[in-house]
Protein backbone atom coordinates (compact mmCIF):
# COMPACT_ATOMS: atom_id res chain seq x y z
CA UNK A 1 0.00 0.00 0.00
CA UNK A 2 1.55 3.31 -0.93
CA UNK A 3 1.44 5.85 1.70
CA UNK A 4 -0.44 8.40 -0.03
CA UNK A 5 -3.37 5.70 -0.34
CA UNK A 6 -2.80 5.12 2.97
CA UNK A 7 -3.59 8.82 4.29
CA UNK A 8 -7.13 7.89 2.66
CA UNK A 9 -7.12 4.61 5.00
CA UNK A 10 -6.84 6.47 8.26
CA UNK A 11 -8.86 9.16 7.48
CA UNK A 12 -11.95 6.29 6.42
CA UNK A 13 -10.83 4.63 10.08
CA UNK A 14 -11.38 8.05 11.61
CA UNK A 15 -14.44 9.00 9.68
CA UNK A 16 -16.12 5.09 10.86
CA UNK A 17 -15.03 5.75 14.37
CA UNK A 18 -16.64 9.35 14.39
CA UNK A 19 -19.87 7.93 13.07
CA UNK A 20 -20.25 4.34 13.30
CA UNK A 21 -18.73 2.84 16.85
CA UNK A 22 -20.63 2.53 19.70
CA UNK A 23 -19.73 5.85 21.53
CA UNK A 24 -20.15 7.57 18.23
CA UNK A 25 -22.68 9.68 16.40
CA UNK A 26 -25.92 8.33 15.67
CA UNK A 27 -26.36 10.42 12.58
CA UNK A 28 -25.76 7.53 10.24
CA UNK A 29 -28.63 5.96 12.08
CA UNK A 30 -31.10 8.50 10.35
CA UNK A 31 -29.33 8.48 7.13
CA UNK A 32 -29.07 4.73 6.41
CA UNK A 33 -32.60 4.71 4.99
CA UNK A 34 -32.12 7.76 2.91
CA UNK A 35 -30.97 11.56 2.54
CA UNK A 36 -33.06 14.72 2.89
CA UNK A 37 -30.16 17.55 2.38
CA UNK A 38 -32.00 20.96 2.31
CA UNK A 39 -29.40 22.22 0.23
CA UNK A 40 -28.10 21.45 -3.56
CA UNK A 41 -24.65 22.92 -3.84
CA UNK A 42 -22.91 23.46 -7.39
CA UNK A 43 -18.86 24.00 -6.84
CA UNK A 44 -15.89 24.14 -8.38
CA UNK A 45 -14.27 20.54 -8.54
CA UNK A 46 -10.93 22.47 -7.23
CA UNK A 47 -9.53 20.91 -4.11
CA UNK A 48 -9.37 24.06 -2.00
CA UNK A 49 -13.04 24.45 -2.08
CA UNK A 50 -14.87 22.00 0.09
CA UNK A 51 -18.39 23.10 0.73
CA UNK A 52 -19.09 20.61 3.74
CA UNK A 53 -15.77 22.38 5.42
CA UNK A 54 -16.58 25.50 4.30
CA UNK A 55 -19.96 25.83 5.53
CA UNK A 56 -19.43 23.79 9.04
CA UNK A 57 -21.67 21.01 7.42
CA UNK A 58 -22.64 17.18 8.55
CA UNK A 59 -23.08 14.50 6.20
CA UNK A 60 -26.28 14.62 4.85
CA UNK A 61 -26.63 18.09 4.59
CA UNK A 62 -25.63 19.18 1.21
CA UNK A 63 -26.45 17.01 -1.96
CA UNK A 64 -22.77 17.92 -3.78
CA UNK A 65 -22.69 18.99 -7.58
CA UNK A 66 -18.70 19.65 -8.64
CA UNK A 67 -17.58 20.30 -12.00
CA UNK A 68 -14.31 22.48 -13.12
CA UNK A 69 -15.32 26.24 -12.36
CA UNK A 70 -18.99 25.33 -10.65
CA UNK A 71 -20.85 26.04 -14.38
CA UNK A 72 -24.66 24.88 -15.00
CA UNK A 73 -24.81 24.76 -18.45
CA UNK A 74 -28.58 25.72 -20.06
CA UNK A 75 -31.10 23.02 -20.95
CA UNK A 76 -30.91 23.45 -24.55
CA UNK A 77 -26.62 22.83 -24.15
CA UNK A 78 -27.02 19.95 -21.51
CA UNK A 79 -27.12 17.10 -23.86
CA UNK A 80 -23.11 17.45 -23.44
CA UNK A 81 -23.51 18.18 -19.77
CA UNK A 82 -26.06 15.33 -18.83
CA UNK A 83 -24.43 14.81 -15.22
CA UNK A 84 -25.04 18.26 -14.53
CA UNK A 85 -28.92 18.30 -15.71
CA UNK A 86 -29.42 15.02 -14.19
CA UNK A 87 -28.26 16.07 -10.81
CA UNK A 88 -30.28 19.05 -10.92
CA UNK A 89 -33.27 16.83 -11.69
CA UNK A 90 -33.16 14.28 -9.05
CA UNK A 91 -31.88 17.04 -5.86
CA UNK A 92 -35.02 19.44 -7.02
CA UNK A 93 -37.74 17.00 -8.38
CA UNK A 94 -36.70 13.53 -6.28
CA UNK A 95 -34.88 15.31 -2.83
CA UNK A 96 -37.24 18.04 -3.36
CA UNK A 97 -34.32 20.29 -2.42
CA UNK A 98 -35.46 24.19 -2.23
CA UNK A 99 -32.15 25.82 -1.91
CA UNK A 100 -29.83 25.94 -4.65
CA UNK A 101 -26.04 27.21 -4.00
CA UNK A 102 -23.92 28.59 -6.79
CA UNK A 103 -20.24 28.78 -5.22
CA UNK A 104 -17.94 30.24 -6.71
CA UNK A 105 -14.09 31.61 -6.06
CA UNK A 106 -11.37 33.01 -6.51
CA UNK A 107 -8.15 32.36 -8.43
CA UNK A 108 -10.41 29.34 -10.43
CA UNK A 109 -8.22 27.10 -12.89
CA UNK A 110 -11.33 27.11 -15.78
CA UNK A 111 -12.12 31.01 -15.53
CA UNK A 112 -8.28 31.49 -15.99
CA UNK A 113 -8.22 29.50 -19.26
CA UNK A 114 -10.90 31.83 -20.74
CA UNK A 115 -8.07 34.42 -20.88
CA UNK A 116 -5.49 32.36 -22.10
CA UNK A 117 -3.80 33.07 -24.79
CA UNK A 118 -3.45 30.76 -27.80
CA UNK A 119 -0.24 29.50 -27.25
CA UNK A 120 -0.73 28.70 -23.82
CA UNK A 121 -3.94 26.51 -24.64
CA UNK A 122 -2.42 22.80 -24.59
CA UNK A 123 -3.97 20.09 -24.01
CA UNK A 124 -7.21 21.66 -22.68
CA UNK A 125 -9.64 19.85 -25.75
CA UNK A 126 -12.12 19.02 -22.88
CA UNK A 127 -11.85 22.34 -20.37
CA UNK A 128 -11.99 24.13 -23.53
CA UNK A 129 -15.39 22.64 -24.44
CA UNK A 130 -16.68 22.72 -21.29
CA UNK A 131 -15.87 26.30 -20.82
CA UNK A 132 -17.65 27.66 -23.62
CA UNK A 133 -20.79 27.92 -21.19
CA UNK A 134 -18.89 30.33 -19.27
CA UNK A 135 -18.37 32.30 -22.62
CA UNK A 136 -21.38 35.09 -21.69
CA UNK A 137 -19.20 35.84 -18.56
CA UNK A 138 -16.38 36.12 -20.06
CA UNK A 139 -17.68 38.94 -22.81
CA UNK A 140 -18.99 40.98 -20.16
CA UNK A 141 -15.97 40.67 -17.75
CA UNK A 142 -13.24 41.79 -20.92
CA UNK A 143 -15.51 45.38 -21.14
CA UNK A 144 -14.58 46.13 -17.50
CA UNK A 145 -12.15 48.85 -16.84
CA UNK A 146 -8.05 48.43 -17.21
CA UNK A 147 -7.28 45.86 -14.38
CA UNK A 148 -5.09 42.74 -13.66
CA UNK A 149 -5.38 39.32 -14.97
CA UNK A 150 -6.26 37.79 -11.83
CA UNK A 151 -8.61 40.39 -10.75
CA UNK A 152 -10.11 40.21 -14.20
CA UNK A 153 -10.54 36.65 -13.48
CA UNK A 154 -11.90 36.85 -10.25
CA UNK A 155 -14.52 39.22 -11.68
CA UNK A 156 -15.30 36.97 -14.24
CA UNK A 157 -16.07 34.36 -11.90
CA UNK A 158 -18.52 36.61 -10.15
CA UNK A 159 -20.42 37.29 -13.58
CA UNK A 160 -20.42 33.67 -14.35
CA UNK A 161 -22.22 32.83 -11.08
CA UNK A 162 -25.16 35.50 -12.66
CA UNK A 163 -24.46 33.22 -15.91
CA UNK A 164 -25.30 29.94 -14.54
CA UNK A 165 -28.13 31.25 -12.90
CA UNK A 166 -29.89 32.30 -16.22
CA UNK A 167 -28.91 29.10 -17.44
CA UNK A 168 -31.25 27.61 -14.66
CA UNK A 169 -34.02 29.58 -15.72
CA UNK A 170 -34.02 27.54 -19.21
CA UNK A 171 -35.06 24.29 -17.14
CA UNK A 172 -38.57 24.10 -17.66
CA UNK A 173 -38.84 21.98 -14.36
CA UNK A 174 -37.08 24.53 -12.32
CA UNK A 175 -37.88 28.25 -14.32
CA UNK A 176 -41.53 28.05 -12.28
CA UNK A 177 -40.31 26.88 -9.28
CA UNK A 178 -38.01 29.75 -9.05
CA UNK A 179 -39.83 32.66 -10.48
CA UNK A 180 -42.82 31.49 -7.70
CA UNK A 181 -40.16 31.43 -5.03
CA UNK A 182 -40.45 28.04 -4.32
CA UNK A 183 -36.95 27.32 -5.13
CA UNK A 184 -34.32 29.95 -4.09
CA UNK A 185 -31.42 30.15 -5.85
CA UNK A 186 -28.07 31.87 -4.21
CA UNK A 187 -24.88 32.58 -5.59
CA UNK A 188 -21.59 32.89 -3.01
CA UNK A 189 -18.04 33.35 -4.07
CA UNK A 190 -15.71 32.30 -1.81
CA UNK A 191 -12.33 34.49 -1.66
CA UNK A 192 -9.12 31.89 -1.26
CA UNK A 193 -6.81 34.35 0.04
CA UNK A 194 -9.19 36.19 2.74
CA UNK A 195 -11.38 32.82 3.52
CA UNK A 196 -14.39 34.58 3.27
CA UNK A 197 -17.52 33.75 1.89
CA UNK A 198 -19.80 37.12 -0.39
CA UNK A 199 -23.03 36.81 -1.25
CA UNK A 200 -23.64 37.77 -4.50
CA UNK A 201 -26.81 36.99 -5.02
CA UNK A 202 -29.24 39.60 -6.66
CA UNK A 203 -31.71 41.56 -4.18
Amino acid sequence: MTKEISQLIVGAEKFHQKYFSENGNNLFATLKNGQKPKFLVVCCSDSRVDPALLFDCKPGDLFIVRNVANLIPSYESSNDSAGVAAALQFGILHLGIRNIVILGHSACGGITSLFDKEDEKKDKEFIGKWMENAIPARQKALKLPEMEKSQRVDCCAKLSLENSYKNLLTFPWLKGLIENGELLVHRLFFDIKKGVVENCTKK
